[in-house]
């Protein structure tokens, strides 16, 4: 039960909520395209994204000097049904939806596009 309490605690801070949303919509997403969807530093945007690796909701993986995040697969499926059920129709969320997909369509940031990610796995990749 501590590791849901620390889960759920680690989700009521909204940045994170909606960090974890859009993984949860979009399965992977580099530091940089976090940061620019919650339009913070990618300072604040990496404190943001340990504290969710530490409550086990999300995993990161370090490729070259990009770090990727996805949701932790050990997730319950019942809880991210839940979870999406919950937070759609909320206009706040809805915004951060058409904002992710306009920011992985034009690729603003500095790490590989979608595309290139498959290539960019690779024997170097770890763990964060």
């Amino acid at each position: 039960m501590k590791e849901t309490v620390f889960l759920l605690k680690a989700l009521g801070e909204t940045n994170r909520l909606r960090a974890f949303s859009a993984l949860l919509r979009h399965g992977e997403l580099c530091l940089c395209e976090i940061g620019e969807l919650l339009e913070i530093a990618p300072s604040t945007a990496s404190r943001h994204m340990s504290l969710l690796v530490e409550a086990r909701g999300v995993t990161c993986e370090k490729r070259g000097k990009w770090v990727y995040y996805r949701l932790a697969p050990e997730l319950d499926p019942r809880f991210l049904q839940w979870l999406q059920d919950s937070l759609s129709g909320d206009p706040s969320m809805e915004r951060d939806s058409a904002k992710i997909q306009v920011l992985l369509e034009n690729h603003t940031c500095n790490c590989p596009s979608r595309e290139g990610r498959a290539s960019a796995k690779s024997d170097t990749a770890k763990e964060c």
